[in-house]
């Protein structure tokens, strides 16, 4: 008899035994974890415009006798690379119905990180599709970029934007000529692929 009371009693100190390491190791699992520390990346975000691209547009003169147009095209901002900055002013200095400028964007990511042309902002409103705006008697249509992903350190491409004298122009009452300006900007975000 004596046998089985040291066996129930040892039975009984090995489970109470194994409950309190159970309940330990619960209380131990379940605390919250605190990492205190700092972290960094050798990332870098640089998607712009190449402003080295000052000639890259194409006038038409709307009539062979007539005044030859112009265009300019002024980068503005931070250069985030040589040679890469946010915004772009694009100016059409025209004479006559006809006269017309088409000029070729040419944007580049030089960070680390792959990314998406979102959207494009035209005279700070922000566009997702291609876009008509009347000034004056000059139309500007803004294409969106041909390519709207960038892969990371060299991804490169192109938009259009274009600008014409408006054909209905009563030149009997119009007698100088005519410059409009509209400004172009990006709206990149990052992109897990390319």
């Amino acid at each position: 008899m004596k046998k089985k009371y040291d066996y129930k009693t040892i039975l009984i100190f090995v489970l109470v035994a194994i409950t309190t390491i159970m309940v330990i190791g619960f209380a131990a699992f379940n605390t919250m974890l605190q990492i205190n520390g700092t972290a960094s990346t050798n990332a870098n975000w640089c998607i712009g415009f190449d402003n080295t691209k000052t000639n890259t547009y194409q006038i038409i003169k709307g009539k062979a006798t007539g005044t030859s147009p112009s265009a300019t095209m002024t980068y503005s901002g931070t250069a985030c690379y040589a040679n890469y900055v946010p915004t772009v002013d694009l100016a059409a200095n025209f004479y006559q119905p006809g006269d017309s400028v088409t000029y070729t964007l040419t944007i580049a990511n030089k960070g680390s990180v792959h990314a998406a042309i979102d959207s494009i902002t035209v005279d700070g409103n922000t566009v997702s599709s291609a876009q008509t705006i009347t000034k004056g008697n000059i139309i500007w249509k803004v294409y969106m970029p041909a390519d709207m992903t960038l892969s990371a350190n060299t991804g490169t491409t192109t938009m259009v934007v274009s600008a014409e004298f408006q054909n209905t122009t009563d030149l009997t009452k119009y007698t100088a000529s005519e410059t409009q300006t509209i400004t172009v900007g990006l709206n990149v975000v990052q992109s897990s692929a390319s």
